[in-house]
């Protein structure tokens, strides 16, 4: 069952999957990142990635879906600045984490954003 079957954003909010790629760049030599769980090199499972990790890793990723309200406010005359399925970069210290697995989506981490941290769209 996908995300955008269980849940339904409301008002101004982006939900966006984070790039775990720059997550694991903060691992330290022997660390991996296993189902949302860092394991060492030893094979020891520590914490799930908390949030912090996650915020200050997590600056790209795609959009999944946005809210009925995102970019309609007069702050944006141009319109949309990102669409679901773009990938984008967005405001490091901004929104809310969100574990994947509240949606049985193991080692998938999902930021929850207003639509004005989203700072650019990222070209493919």
């Amino acid at each position: 069952m996908s995300i955008n079957s269980r849940m339904k954003l409301k008002g101004y909010y982006i939900l966006i999957r984070v790039d775990l790629d720059a997550v694991e760049s903060q691992l330290r030599e022997g660390e991996k990142i296993v189902d949302g769980h860092i394991v060492t090199a030893s094979g020891i499972v520590t914490e799930a990635i908390d949030n912090e990790r996650l915020r200050k890793g997590s600056q790209t990723g795609t959009v999944v879906q946005l809210g009925e309200l995102a970019y309609k406010t007069a702050e944006f005359t141009t319109g949309n600045w990102c669409e679901v399925g773009d990938k984008v970069f967005f405001k490091r210290y901004d929104g809310i984490a969100v574990d994947g697995e509240i949606f049985g989506e193991k080692g998938v981490h999902y930021m929850l954003l207003n639509d004005s941290d989203v700072i650019a769209v990222i070209k493919k």
